[in-house]
């Protein structure tokens, strides 16, 4: 069961690099990750303006940045490193609801979860 939990939040971790990866061999820097992440849901999610997209591409560089350290450290605890990386996951989305409007919120978190099935 560890292993199964390990190998999914590794996967869904992993696809939200992708993207980045796919362009080069290593990983992007957080702020070119977050920005490329963002710049997927905002086609999605209308009436985005330029202050609120400024906003989510800083709280989604601290989740990216902090999600890329909880990866590079000690996985040997599966159920730790999913409540790790589960805990980072809403405290985004906590962020991301103070930055955009209720229909907006809605929106994100409807694409959002649809980018990772």
């Amino acid at each position: 069961m560890k292993t199964l939990k390990f190998l999914v939040i590794t996967g869904l971790i992993c696809i939200s690099f992708t993207v980045s990866a796919q362009q080069q061999n290593t990983l992007r820097d957080p702020l070119q990750t977050a920005q490329l992440h963002i710049d997927g849901i905002i086609k999605y999610v209308p009436g985005v303006t330029a202050d609120q997209e400024s906003r989510m591409v800083a709280i989604e560089r601290w989740f990216v940045g902090a999600a890329q350290d909880v990866l590079a450290g000690d996985r040997t605890n599966t159920d730790v490193v999913f409540g790790k990386i589960q805990q980072l996951s809403e405290e985004r989305n906590t962020k991301m609801k103070t930055v955009l409007t209720t229909d907006q919120y809605a929106k994100y978190i409807q694409t959002y979860a649809e980018s990772m099935k």
